[in-house]
């Protein structure tokens, strides 16, 4: 809780190379009662 009263939420910013596990992560979590943000892919060089 904050000072005000109210309940900070946080976010989990997932992460990984593979496409697939950071959705399957992010989905996974969100069902457990997370907030998540998934973090954009880099190009490779």
């Amino acid at each position: 809780m904050t000072d005000s009263g109210t309940s900070a939420k946080a976010k989990i910013l997932v992460v990984d190379d593979e496409e697939n596990i950071r959705e399957l992560l992010s989905a996974t979590l969100r069902i457990a009662g997370y907030a998540t943000e998934i973090a954009k892919p880099v190009p490779r060089r």
